[in-house]
């Protein structure tokens, strides 16, 4: 069993980890929180977005709509319905009447709809999946699923910092700061505790040696052996209930690996016969038996069930694996059936599809997402999956594409403008700083996009410390000034470091004053130990 510092230990490990990611910018949007807790994997994405009255109101109707709830059903029930056929928009709703209307769901639901903003995903969806968790953490703080609340808040806060918001990237730091303190303070007492328990422990050995000692020899060797054959039975009735909690599903993977291994003429019609039979009770065992065909020794017969998998599989799941096999294939087929499954109606196949070409390396992968993204009639969300793809094929020619590719888009393809402009962002030096300036200084754009840009620019080098500094004189509000600090936290330029300490001794304002000199202490620079000094002796 996982004691408190094992939990707090593995929390912090994920901040960490997290942590130098994003310093990189290596996290690949929506992979850091495809899957996030037991509890999230029980559920399949039990959760809701948390929105206020209004916001529920405006939450538009998604297809094959949840049907209304029986006489037996509760709406906590309707919700879970919903959220498990992945009908996250109606499951929101539901989970919030339930919170109003059946209280005894609320502390539950207000983790589960944090849950679902992150399923949709997308920065103002996170940010309401923040607002939410604070509101179990305040109003419920001995809920069930606070521990899961508590892991989900670091996730979030970690893709918000990874898509440039500084609050978040600021409280990353932090909360990785507290959280060590927090297990260095819990190992000391567990080392306390444990002490003290060894301390009586010996006191007890001592009074029950003596007692032995008193004892007949004879009764003393029966007593030995008792206490060894009980402690035999324990491990037995331990080992016992170890195999029983084994899954079929499990069992009959093992089963079938070993006879892949040694005799794969039989086991081979038996695993074609697995991925074939499609219900929903094979499709765990169907998961795992994509990954035994990909270890087929016929690459023939491997792609021919890959590519019946990704064509007929119900589930998306299973369709997932064997696109992301199919990413690796050298069979032509392979890339073609990606490029046919990217066109299909099926929105899951798509997704899977796209998100595998991308990983596939190549200009052909390049290629292949600028004409996804391009054709007209792409769903927005795929289209953003297939811009946010480019990142991972830096080139000339999808410099320039993402580039028109945001000027084309409209306006109100948030997601895909961003992703272009994150993609740009992965393209040191090939960005026009005249482009990303003029987003950056538009006031007419969207402030989510100018906050991107600001990012790409970081990222990229297109914008000088010159001009962030004067883009920051300039600016007119708190938040546009912390998100132009953040920027210059990430770029390259020398000068960027004179802006900030020319920010932490003339601003006025007493936050950013502070969040600069935060930025400045984390710096080797000589002149960081400068300023602390000043400050302390001011």
């Amino acid at each position: 069993m996982k004691t408190a510092t094992d939990i707090r230990a593995g929390l912090l490990q994920v901040v960490l980890t997290i942590l130098g990611m994003v310093a990189v910018g290596l996290i690949a949007t929506g992979l850091l929180l495809g899957v996030t807790t037991a509890a999230d994997a029980q559920t399949v994405a039990l959760a809701a977005p948390a929105p206020q009255p209004a916001a529920v109101a405006a939450l538009a109707p998604v297809p094959n709509a949840a049907p209304a709830p029986q006489p037996a059903d509760t709406i906590y029930k309707s919700a879970r319905r919903a959220l498990n056929q992945g009908q996250y928009e109606q499951a929101a709703k539901l989970f919030y009447e339930a919170r109003t209307a059946e209280p005894q769901y609320a502390a539950d639901a207000l983790y589960y709809q944090a849950l679902a903003y992150t399923k949709m995903g997308g920065r103002s969806s996170y940010r309401e999946a923040l607002k939410t968790l604070q509101m179990q953490f305040e109003q419920y703080p001995d809920a069930a699923t606070h521990q899961e609340a508590e892991s989900l808040a670091i996730r979030v806060q970690a893709e918000l910092a990874r898509l440039g918001d500084p609050r978040a990237a600021e409280a990353m730091q932090r909360e990785a700061a507290r959280m060590q303190a927090e297990m260095e303070r819990e190992i000391q007492r567990e080392v306390e505790r444990a002490q003290r328990d060894a301390e009586r422990a010996q006191a007890d050995l001592g009074r029950q040696q003596a007692e032995i000692e008193r004892s007949q020899a004879r009764m003393h060797q029966e007593q030995e052996k008792q206490m060894q054959r009980e402690q035999r039975a324990e491990l037995e009735r331990q080992h016992a209930r170890q195999e029983a909690a084994h899954r079929e599903a499990e069992m009959k993977m093992y089963a079938l690996q070993a006879l892949m291994e040694s005799d794969p003429e039989t086991a081979i019609p038996i695993l074609e016969n697995v991925l074939t039979t499609r219900t929903d009770e094979t499709a765990v065992l169907r998961q795992q038996a994509v990954f035994l065909a990909a270890r087929l020794d016929d690459d023939v017969r491997a792609n021919d069930l890959m590519l019946d998998v990704l064509a007929n599989d119900p589930d998306p799941e299973v369709r997932m694996h064997a696109a992301h096999w199919l990413a690796r294939s050298d069979d032509p087929r392979a890339a073609n059936a990606l490029r046919s499954a990217a066109q299909s109606g099926d929105p899951e196949l798509q997704e899977a599809a796209v998100y595998a070409i991308a990983q596939k390396p190549g200009p052909e992968s390049a290629a292949a997402l600028r004409d996804i993204a391009s054709r007209p009639g792409t769903d927005p969300d795929i289209r953003a999956m297939a811009i946010h793809g480019l990142a991972r094929h830096p080139s000339p020619e999808s410099t320039r594409f993402l580039m028109e590719m945001f000027e084309s888009l409209p306006p109100e393809e948030i997601e895909a403008r961003e992703a272009a402009l994150y993609g740009l962002a992965q393209s040191p030096g090939g960005v026009s700083g005249d482009f990303l300036f003029g987003i950056v200084s538009d006031p007419d754009e969207d402030p989510e996009i100018r906050e991107m840009a600001l990012f790409a620019a970081a990222q990229s080098g297109g914008i000088s410390a010159g001009q962030f500094g004067q883009l920051y004189r300039d600016a007119d509000s708190r938040e546009a000034k912390e998100q132009l600090m953040f920027a210059l936290t990430r770029s390259e330029d020398p000068e960027a470091f004179d802006v900030l300490l020319e920010i932490a001794r003339t601003e006025t304002d007493p936050e950013l004053k502070q969040n600069a000199v935060f930025w400045i202490g984390r710096s080797e620079d000589p002149r960081a130990k400068e300023l602390m000094l000043e400050i302390l002796e001011q």
